[in-house]
């Protein structure tokens, strides 16, 4: 019994050590943002500053996960499986919470919510993120529109893959959501790709031609609108475009950045 006993003993702890050592990555990774190289060549060291041990290096352009910021600018990251640390003085964050740039901007994601066409909750997030030049490029436009008493509310923006799939296997048709391609990421899968619409500094949304996400002729930029819709919607257009954005012809919330050559990459908004 004694032996029985032991034996039992031995494989919980087994066990409970097996478990802990594989839960390691998951949670020292579960705040982890993605930064890219700035530098033409970054060396990675085994400790936060340059006295410690050359381990490697990464090159310009080159994704980091980065795990988290040491006190004197020094980042940990993944390196090769395991870990290592760079100067923060070379990288850059490749996405940027909105609200980090303008706490004015109002975020509403209604595919965090049941409040969107699907009728279904299509990821679990609440912050909206951007690819950093674009998210500065809506801070630009909030800008604009703030001495005009007006501020941007946000209904989407960065939405990964895996939220994408979601959609899809919600609503699975091309003609209102893109299907989701691992080999052709663009749009709000790219982060540079956002839903908005206009608000008083209050809070209050201003009337607009229809309602977010309306698959009829009322979305398309070019319907008919009032003369208080045409109103709302020339001003925040025109913010947009001076910020540089364009607008998606069929759906008048819909906004891009000028610029979409960016590096296709996942990450995870919670972390943001």
């Amino acid at each position: 019994m004694r032996r029985i006993k032991k034996i039992i003993v031995s494989i919980l702890t087994f066990s409970f050590l097996w478990v802990s050592f594989f839960s390691i990555p998951t949670s020292t990774y579960a705040a982890s943002k993605v930064y890219t190289v700035t530098a033409s060549k970054l060396n990675v060291r085994s400790g936060p500053s340059t006295k410690y041990k050359l381990i490697g290096t990464v090159v310009k352009g080159q994704f980091l996960t980065v795990i988290n910021r040491q006190s004197n600018g020094w980042y940990k990251i993944k390196f090769k499986n395991k870990t290592g640390f760079i100067s923060g003085k070379y990288v850059i964050a490749e996405f940027t919470n909105i609200k980090s740039l303008d706490k004015s901007i109002i975020v509403d994601l209604r595919y965090n919510t049941t409040n969107n066409f699907t009728g279904k909750r299509i990821y679990n997030f609440s912050q909206a993120i951007l690819r950093t030049s674009t998210a500065k490029k809506l801070a630009k436009a909030n800008s604009i529109l703030k001495k005009q008493g007006y501020t941007i509310k946000v209904w989407d923006a960065y939405r990964p893959l895996s939220a994408q799939q979601t959609l899809w296997n919600a609503y699975p048709n091309s003609d209102y959501v893109a299907k989701p391609d691992p080999k052709n990421i663009r749009g709000h899968q790219l982060g540079a790709t956002l839903d908005i619409t206009l608000c008083t500094l209050d809070g209050k949304e201003v009337q607009m031609q229809s309602k977010f996400d309306d698959f009829s002729s009322r979305a398309s930029r070019s319907y008919k609108r009032s003369s208080v819709q045409e109103k709302n919607y020339q001003i925040m257009d025109k913010a947009m475009q001076q910020a540089g954005f364009v607008g998606y012809s069929k759906e008048w919330w819909h906004y891009s950045d000028t610029n979409q050559k960016f590096k296709p990459v996942q990450v995870n908004p919670a972390n943001y």
